[in-house]
């Protein structure tokens, strides 16, 4: 996919939140029109970075793979928690350092008992309240955000998903036909048949 960065007309910042809103000219818009654009450069992350975010958002939630949290996590770096960049990097590297300096290992190396080890060592630091709330954000959003694959975090706690008023549908009882995005999928099993509770 082509990114380029469009020229952007104004910016201004939300107050409740203070999330940055760009504006770009009309001429801009239609330039980059169907294209990627980002306002922010996209920042190289490193085989390392991946590994290590990989393996404490494994560490932290078992099976979180499965749903992509990471991936999840990494696409939002990219772009909506651009500003929590600079949280991971230094998490990274202080994980990689502890890690280092106890086992003489990389973090995503270790086992899951040296892994534990470490990431209790940083529980009150901002960079683990972030990984922990990325993490469950990941595991339980709605896929069409990255994370959550095949509603893997869905099915665990029972949730079905986007229904249309499943309250009133389920008193009545109608039977709901499985966990359900907001972009219409269904979970599959690994055959692509439809996942059945």
């Amino acid at each position: 996919m082509n990114e380029r960065k469009a020229g952007i007309k104004y910016r201004r910042v939300r107050p409740l939140d203070g999330r940055l809103l760009v504006g770009y000219s009309v001429n801009d818009w239609k330039a980059v029109k169907g294209r990627k654009v980002s306002i922010y450069p996209r920042f190289k992350e490193t085989e390392l970075f991946v590994s290590t975010i990989k393996a404490a958002v494994d560490t932290m939630f078992p099976d979180a793979r499965k749903g992509r949290v990471d991936h999840y996590i990494i696409e939002s770096l990219q772009t909506v928690y651009r500003r929590e960049l600079s949280v991971y990097e230094e998490g990274v590297r202080r994980l990689n350092q502890l890690a280092n300096s106890m086992y003489s290992k990389a973090f995503h190396q270790l086992g899951e008992k040296g892994r534990t080890r470490i990431l209790e060592k940083l529980e009150e630091t901002e960079f683990f309240y972030t990984l922990r709330q990325h993490t469950m954000e990941g595991m339980f959003a709605d896929p069409k955000y990255g994370g959550n694959r095949n509603m893997v975090g869905w099915r665990l706690i029972g949730f079905p998903g986007a229904q249309f008023h499943p309250i009133t549908h389920t008193s009545r009882g109608w039977k709901t036909p499985g966990s359900v995005s907001l972009k219409g999928e269904r979970v599959r099993d690994g055959n692509n048949n439809l996942f059945r509770r």
